[in-house]
Order: C-alpha cells, then structure tokens, then sequence
C-alpha cells in the first residue's frame, strides 16, 4: 500500500501520539493537541504528579475540560479596562448606577473591549499557574473542617477550577481575595460545634460581602469581565453578576459554592441566577450571593422549566449537539452547563409525535415578550420527540431549527400538569367565546405587596369641604391589580367635593388614578386636586396630583399612613355618572384610552382578532376562537406582555 507523501507527517504525529503516555485518555490527548505549542506547559503539569494520583486526576479534570474555555488574547487591554473602570469606581462613588454604569461602557467601547480576540486557555496556561491553582484548591479542600463530606466530584467543579465563569483573567484571584472577606471564619477552627459548618462559614462571608458596599439589583455592565477584585467593587449587577461575584470569594476562602439559574421563568421575560452551596448532611442550601440574607435560604421563587448549573466539565450532550453540524440555539452554544432539573423540581418526561421529522435535535420553548425562546433540548428519534425532566405548571412549545436559524413549530403547545400528564392547546374553531380582558401581564409579588391597601377604602361626595355630611357611594372589597368601574347610584346628588378616602391601618392611600365622568361625558371632569399633602421622600410621582395625571406608573403614596385621602374640588356642584379607578400597580392593566390588539396562536403563528381603543378599564373581545393561546399587546405603549389561556371567564397567564 502506497502513502502520499502530503499525509506522511500527520501519520507520524497520530503514531507518536499512539505511543504517549496520556494517549489512553482520549479526551485528554485532543487537548494536549489543541495547545500547540503550550503542550509542553500542560504536559509539565502532569509530570509534576506522577507521584500523587488523586491531584494527577484533578489536572487530567482541568487539561481534559480545557478545550472551549477561552480568554481575551490582549492582556494589555483587559489590563487598562481593568484599571480605568477601578478608577471610575474611586472618583464616581455615591453617584447614581447608571451614570457609573455609563460611564465605564462608554470607556469599555472607546478600548474596543467588544473587539478584543480570544484565545483557548490551553494555549496560554502556564505550568506554574495551574499547579499553584491546583496545590491552593487541595489545601483548602483537605484542611478546611467544612469539607470534610465534599465529594471529589463536588470539589472538582467548586473549588478547583482556575476561574469562575470563562472570560475571567487568568490571574492569582484566589490569594488576591482570600482574607478579604473571611476574617471572622478564621475563628470557627476554635468552636467545635460549628467549625465544620459550611453553611455558617459562607454567611459570615457573604455579609462581609454586603456590608463592603451599597449594592443594588439592577443594571449591569456591557462587559462584566473583569478580575474579581474590581467586579467586586461594581455597586450594581444583575443576580448574575452578584452570584458570580460571591463565589469567587467564597471559593478563595475554601467554601465550595456552585452557581445555578433557569433561563426564563414561567410567566416572565427574564430569568434567574443564584448561587448553591452542598451541606455536610447532603442538603444544599441556595442563596443569591453579596445580599448578605443566608440564613434566609433563599428559594428562587416563580415556576420554572428548566434549571443549569455552570460547570467546568464539558457536557457530552452538548459537545455532541455543537458538533452535529446543525444550527444551536445561543443557550446551547455553552458546552459548560449541565441540566440539575431534576434534583430541585418534580419534574415529568414528554414524548411527542413527530411523524415526518428526520432524527436529530428538537427543542421546547417558552414564551418571552416578544419571542419564543428554546430552554429544553430533545431527541428526534423514529417519529418522536423525546424531552427529559421538564418542570410542571407550565406551558412548551416544541420546535426545530433549519441551518439558517429559522424556527419552526413541530407540534401544538402544550401544558404540563402537576401530575406529569400533558395537555395540548389546540384552537377550537368551530366554537367561539366573548373575552373580557382586564391585564396583558400577569400580577407579580412586588404588585400583589400593595393590593390590599386599597380594600376597605370609600368613595364619597360632599357639598362641604372636610366632608363632615357625605354620601359613601362605593366600598372596595377587593383589589385584583386591574382597573375597576364604579357606577354611581342615581340617590347621590349632584356634589362639589368627591374623594377616595383610605381606612386600612398603613394603607398610605395607594390610588393610581381615578377618572370622574359625569353623565353622558365621555372625558373626565377636571378640577382642583385636594386631599392628604406631602409624599414619601418628596418623589414628584407620590403626590396626590399623581392621582389625575393619567399615568398608572405614578400613584398616591402620603407620609402619613392611615386615613390619608385624594380627591377632587370641582368647584360647583356636578352630577357623577361613574368613575374608574386603579390601584397602585404596574402599569400593564387594560388602560383607558390605549389600543390594543389581541392574536390567537393559528398553529404556528399569531393571528390577530383586531384592534380596540379601551374606553374603560377592560376589553371585551367576540368571536374568539375557544381553547385556543392568546396574547394581548398595547400598542400604546409599554413592553409586558404574557401568553394567556382563558377559561371560566379568567385570563391564566404562561
């Protein structure tokens, strides 16, 4: 058999390799070819242990994962983002985040941060670096008295990985951080009862945390890749930015702590980040790190379909999916997640007919505002649709993808229940229903905190100014977080004054706004806004002329909490006909004066019912095809929207 010449040396390089000692690790050996001329550095390493089989197969776990973590090829740059936003951070403390936030994006772009190339880390790890990575993260795993019960696995993907998150600089962080934050745990070695307490040891660190500054949920930064020293002075983040912060100190003080989320909530457009720590007994305890509330246990709250855990690992699924040559998601383009449903939910697995579908990658999808969106991976395999530990209560969509991205449904969405059984929301046209419409979004916990407030209240009209004779004409016995219309009984005479009066005991008169129509008018009577002065920190939006400005955003919010009211003088006697009005919300009820347009889901796109222009707190919708998915959007404004199913006369959002 003859050999072409051209293919000679790739033969020698495969037999050389055959011959090696580390070729029986596959794995192993395609990142030791991928390092080009960094091997000898990676192959020092191993060297470095022959003599130490447990830390030999903690270097084989870091070189094996190593090929798809990368970092930024310009140092010198990273370096001067790095130091710039440090300096930032100095002279703008105490300002607002978001001009501190604007201010270091616009410096990251005028460095061409988003420009910068990357580099595999295998190809510019140093012998040096990694075995003082590796000798820290053994020291803290075998003498810490809190890791006495931590698996090898466990340590292998908590505390010995050489970074937190790929991206992060590859620089000595865990020396630069340790102490910083962990000088109380320093003296658990000397109480016996708690010493071997993880739980405890990750508490005193993460108030440390909270307690070096003032930090705030909210925004964060275009590029969040700087060394953990710097980040950690960031005084603002999303929960994303606070749980990969916090277990970067956390892992520096030997506490093994991973780092979770689920992709989209049920009913939501964002999803969640948090951190989780494994007990001594085999309990894990989640937390959102840098808030300093442990001992609460944090439980992220809301339904979810599927939950990540950040790995250092490979995930062979995933590695498979991005090499079958079909086009990936971006959630699924990270190899280094793994799928932990399972050990949070009850979940339930689905099998769905695909008959006519090749055998491949299918995906279920949830729905954000705007999109619907992959969270789950699946098999095609002989006409069906195979999906593994998915969360219940909550509605999928299975879909594929072509080569050029486009999305495809393959099938009716459906629910999965509590109970593991599945049920498919297919349109009814042969039947139509009358909607009534009052929310395009459904009514989160931030809402749900204030709605009592206004139960108990009273509508009234008076002829005298401190309504010492009154008319109550309407008491409110509940607050949906929808606007509501109140007729006013023909007995009420025509009066001047008219108010809303709050008696629920720290009730601060939380009233949005209200809207006077007197008979036959189809605008609101105007007059001069009286009522309970003053309002919480003097904020322009909790006046009581926030009450008439035609914004559901701004609502009345006095200092003073009990017995507070707002009104209007119309300065003669009117006849009132009705009246709306919204308590203290989100802004995403079905509002007066804006349009609106509602679609059904028509098997695999939405279809429009029409548009309506609201002329009173809700919609009413005919000739809606039945049991079918619907979405209702403003038009006017605002971006909250939810997909609904809609039964016994009630919106149910997903």
């Amino acid at each position: 058999m003859r050999i072409r010449l051209t293919y000679l040396p790739l033969l020698i390089a495969v037999l050389l390799a055959s011959c090696h000692p580390f070729s029986r690790d596959r794995e192993l050996e395609e990142a030791l070819l991928l390092a080009g001329e960094n091997r000898p550095e990676l192959e020092r390493v191993l060297e470095h242990y022959e003599d130490d089989s447990l830390k030999l197969e903690a270097a084989r776990f870091l070189i094996r994962n190593m090929p798809g973590h990368c970092s930024y090829a310009d140092t010198a740059t990273l370096r001067r983002y790095a130091l710039a936003t440090d300096s930032i951070l100095t002279a703008m403390e105490g300002l607002p985040a978001d001009t501190i936030c604007h201010a270091i994006d616009s410096m990251a772009s005028r460095l061409g941060m988003d420009r910068l190339t990357l580099i595999p880390d295998c190809r510019i790890i140093t012998a040096g670096f990694l075995i003082r990575n590796i000798d820290l993260a053994f020291d803290d795993w075998q003498h810490r008295p809190w890791n006495a019960a931590l698996s090898f696995q466990d340590f292998c993907e908590t505390l010995l990985p050489y970074k937190v998150e790929d991206l992060q600089p590859i620089e000595d962080w865990r020396t630069q951080l340790r102490g910083v934050y962990g000088e109380k745990i320093r003296n658990l070695e000397f109480c016996d009862e708690l010493r071997d307490l993880s739980y405890l040891a990750a508490s005193y660190v993460d108030k440390a945390i909270h307690d070096s500054k003032e930090s705030r949920l909210s925004m964060s930064l275009r590029n969040t890749h700087l060394p953990p020293s710097v980040r950690l002075r960031v005084p603002f983040g999303l929960c994303s930015d606070f749980a990969i912060s916090a277990a970067s100190v956390l892992r520096s003080e030997g506490i093994p702590v991973y780092v979770e989320s689920t992709p989209l909530w049920v009913g939501y457009h964002l999803g969640h980040t948090w951190n989780l720590l494994p007990g001594e007994d085999g309990r894990y305890f989640t937390f959102v790190g840098g808030l300093g509330e442990i001992e609460k246990v944090h439980i992220p709250q809301g339904r979810m379909g599927k939950i990540y855990r950040y790995t250092y690992a490979a995930d062979p699924a995933l590695k498979a999916l991005n090499r079958s040559g079909e086009w990936v998601p971006p959630l699924f383009r990270n190899i280094f997640q793994k799928d932990v449903t399972a050990s949070t939910l009850s979940c339930a697995d689905v099998t769905l007919r695909a008959e006519g579908e090749k055998d491949g990658h299918a995906y279920l999808a949830f729905s954000d505002n705007r999109a619907w969106v992959p969270i789950a991976l699946g098999e095609v395999r002989k006409g069906k649709a195979v999906f593994r530990s998915l969360g219940p209560h909550a509605l999928y969509l299975p879909v594929r993808y072509g080569r050029d991205g486009g999305m495809r449904p393959i099938g009716d969405p459906f629910i999965l229940r509590y109970n593991g059984q599945t049920e498919r929301i297919v349109p009814d046209t042969s039947q139509h229903i009358t909607m009534t419409l009052r929310r395009k979004y459904p009514v989160k916990g931030y809402v749900y905190e204030k709605l009592h407030r206004l139960e108990g209240g009273e509508f009234q009209a008076s002829d005298d100014p401190l309504f010492r004779r009154r008319h109550v004409f309407h008491r409110i016995a509940e607050n949906r977080g929808w606007g509501y219309e109140v007729r006013v009984p023909d007995s009420v005479p025509p009066c001047r004054y008219w108010r809303y009066i709050s008696y629920r005991r720290k009730s601060y008169c939380n009233m949005a706004e209200i809207m006077f129509y007197a008979a036959g008018d189809s605008v609101p009577v105007r007059g001069k806004v009286i009522g309970t002065p003053g309002a919480h920190d003097d904020h322009p939006d909790y006046t009581r002329e926030a009450v008439f400005d035609g914004d559901l955003l701004t609502c009345n919010d006095p200092t003073e909490p009990d017995s507070a009211w707002v009104g209007m003088d119309m300065g003669r006697p009117v006849k009132m006909d009705r009246l709306f009005y919204y308590g203290r919300g989100d802004g995403n009820a079905v509002e007066v004066g804006d349009e609106y347009e509602l679609f059904w889901w028509n098997r695999n796109r939405w279809q429009s019912l029409g548009r309506q222009r609201a002329v009173r707190p809700s919609l009413q919708y005919s000739g809606v095809p039945a049991h079918a998915l619907y979405l209702l959007r403003d038009l006017t404004k605002g971006r909250d929207e939810r997909i609904f199913t809609y039964r016994d006369g009630r919106q149910q959002f997903w």
